[in-house]
């Protein structure tokens, strides 16, 4: 079993670092604020969306203040999938599919482990490829798009992802 999560954080750091470079190109000289992996409650898929101040404006228009609208992943600008371009973490999908397959009940105690997985793969690929040139300027996090566990999941991985500043104000949000 570790051995499988070894050559997923490989597959997921590898597959982040081009997905960060891809979406950074597709914002342009937009200022990107956010940068969010997000999983379904199986971890059977994963994706990664960013957003920036300019696409927040666009959807909003003067009510970017609205905290709540503000994190909602999935109006977000950009994404790993986005213009139809085939996603790099298509294959981590597919692993985490097969293994789901394999054996549902294993795969859904090791959600823990695959979490941690996550966090570790894109720490790493954020490192070695921020959006910014200073990483305080995005907010970094994982998600669940299914799940009543998406606050508490999304706290402690931006707790993991962030300095302690950006983690302070992303836990104040609503």
């Amino acid at each position: 079993m570790a051995e499988f999560y070894e050559i997923l954080v490989k597959e997921l750091e590898k597959a982040f670092v081009k997905e960060l470079w891809e979406i950074r190109r597709a914002a342009g000289d937009e200022k990107i604020y956010a940068a969010a992996l997000l999983t379904d409650s199986n971890c059977t898929s994963v994706s990664l969306y960013v957003n920036t101040l300019e696409h927040l404006t666009r959807t909003l228009g003067e009510n970017t203040s609205d905290e709540k609208l503000k994190w909602k992943i999935e109006s977000w600008g950009y994404s790993d999938r986005m213009n139809g371009r085939k996603s790099l973490l298509l294959k981590s999908c597919q692993m985490l599919s097969i293994h789901d397959k394999k054996d549902h009940d294993e795969h859904m105690r090791m959600r823990d482990v695959f979490i941690e997985t996550a966090v570790s793969a894109f720490r790493r690929a954020i490192l070695k490829h921020p959006l910014t040139a200073d990483t305080d300027d995005v907010t970094y996090y994982i998600s669940i798009s299914d799940s009543d566990e998406a606050k508490r999941l999304e706290n402690f991985s931006s707790k993991m992802l962030n300095s302690k500043a950006v983690y302070k104000e992303f836990f104040k949000r609503s």
